[in-house]
């Protein structure tokens, strides 16, 4: 079986370091179309109010063209400040969200 039929069917899940506005938003159009996400942040009041189903981010909902909250608060997507936890075998697919530049410059 293919890696997109296993994420599908909850076998594999999708790691998704960063919860800002890429990662978010990542996390939810998966999440919606029924693939198990893992979300990493660094910042836990973050973490805590994304899995109580509060969006990260203003009006993100509208952007997004529906209200995300139902998503972590079913557990199909939640958030964690652990980064063992993005360790786990089952995460097979790592979307990395997080800021790459400084100043218009990349920040290495």
């Amino acid at each position: 079986m293919n890696r997109r039929n296993l994420l599908l069917r909850g076998d594999l899940k999708i790691g998704i370091w960063g919860v800002g506005h890429i990662g978010y938003s990542t996390m939810c159009h998966f999440a919606e179309r029924g693939v198990s996400i893992v979300g990493f942040d660094i910042d836990v009041e973050k973490a805590a109010a994304v899995n109580r189903g509060e969006s990260a981010i203003f009006a993100m909902d509208y952007w997004l063209g529906f209200s995300p909250g139902y998503l972590f608060k079913s557990g199909q997507a939640r958030v964690t400040t652990d980064w063992e936890e993005m360790m786990d075998p089952e995460i097979s697919v790592h979307f990395i969200c997080i800021p790459t530049e400084r100043h218009g410059q990349p920040w290495l």
